[in-house]
């Protein structure tokens, strides 16, 4: 995976990452890169923190999210206590 600043692209060679954790890790790298414009890792790490946060973040909200359908498709309310359903 790399970064081509004068075209302001990112490529990506998919047999080289391991898992979705592990490209969104890299993927926050290279987009630190074109933030700030920058071939510095240094400056392209400082700047992928406010991508991986982001990354961070929405996984929360999905596994939340999942967890309520979840709960919702039991039949049970946020209190753990089971409602009727009918």
């Amino acid at each position: 995976m790399f970064t081509h600043l004068p075209s302001r692209s990112v490529f990506i060679d998919s047999d080289r990452y391991v898992s979705d954790d592990s490209l969104g890790y890299w993927l926050a790298h290279e987009l630190g890169h074109l933030a700030a414009n920058s071939a510095s890792e240094s400056d392209a790490n400082k700047a992928a923190r406010d991508y991986r946060k982001r990354l961070r973040l929405k996984d929360a909200h999905k596994r939340d999210s999942h967890r309520s359908n979840t709960d919702r498709a039991l039949g049970q309310n946020l209190s753990g206590h089971t409602t009727s359903i009918g």
